[in-house]
């Protein structure tokens, strides 16, 4: 028993050293922080509800695109759906997304 403890104990001890020193050689700028999250929901009366959710996030400036995945909606739908941000409404683009295009192109669309 206290063989087994003592190898689990190092063996914690080489991973939390290992994780350690692999964040300390990820760049902090290459990172994305997401502060706060908060959800506001309104019930309607025809059963279905306004989902409101915002983000305070700082978004690495590497990459163009920020997924925001909705999952787990079994029968449930999403619809009337839109993105703002600092009081700017962005253009919906639906099924015609193209990841490939520059980020000039992507810029206020979703």
């Amino acid at each position: 028993m206290r063989v087994l403890l003592k190898l689990r104990l190092r063996r914690a001890g080489v991973l939390s050293l290992a994780l350690s020193l692999f964040l300390c050689l990820v760049p902090a700028e290459a990172s994305t922080v997401i502060e706060d999250i908060s959800i506001h929901v309104a019930l309607l009366d025809d059963g279905s509800a306004e989902i409101v959710q915002v983000w305070d996030a700082n978004v690495s400036g590497k990459g163009s695109e920020f997924y925001i995945p909705q999952q787990n909606l079994g029968d449930m739908e999403l619809y009337d759906f839109s993105v703002e941000e600092d009081g700017r409404s962005y253009v919906d683009e639906g099924w015609r997304w193209r990841t490939d295009r520059p980020r000039e192109e992507k810029t206020g669309r979703f």
